[in-house]
C-alpha cells in the first residue's frame, strides 16, 4: 500500500470517531501475502536489482490457510478506496530503488 493511502486511512479513523478498538486491514488488492511478495520480487529482478529468494515454511499454529491481504472491511465502514493500483505502487517501489 502506498504511503498516501495508508495516511488517508489513519485520518478516517481518526475522523470516525467510533473506530476505535477496530482493526483495520489496509491493502491496494485482496490477495495472498506470499504471491504479493513474489509480484514485488519479479518486477525489482525484471529492473534488474536482485530480487529475493522464497522458502516456504510451515504455517503457524494461529495460521489457518493461506494469510490474504483484504482492506473489504476499511473500504465499507470508513467509505476508503484505495487510490493507488498494486502494480503503480510496485512500479514506484522500483523506481524508487533504482534512485
Amino acid at each position: 500500500v502506498e504511503i498516501q493511502d495508508l495516511l488517508d486511512v489513519i485520518e478516517k479513523v481518526l475522523d470516525l470517531g467510533g473506530a476505535a478498538g477496530e482493526i483495520f486491514n489496509v491493502a491496494t488488492v485482496n490477495e495472498e501475502v506470499g504471491a504479493v511478495a513474489r509480484r514485488v520480487s519479479s518486477a525489482v529482478r525484471a529492473a534488474g536489482g536482485p530480487g529475493a529468494r522464497f522458502v516456504e515454511a510451515p504455517p503457524r499454529i494461529y495460521e489457518e490457510g493461506d494469510v490474504v491481504l483484504d482492506s473489504t472491511k476499511a473500504c465499507r465502514l470508513l467509505g476508503w478506496p484505495p487510490r493507488v493500483s498494486m502494480d503503480e505502487g510496485i512500479h514506484r517501489l522500483v523506481l524508487q530503488g533504482r534512485g
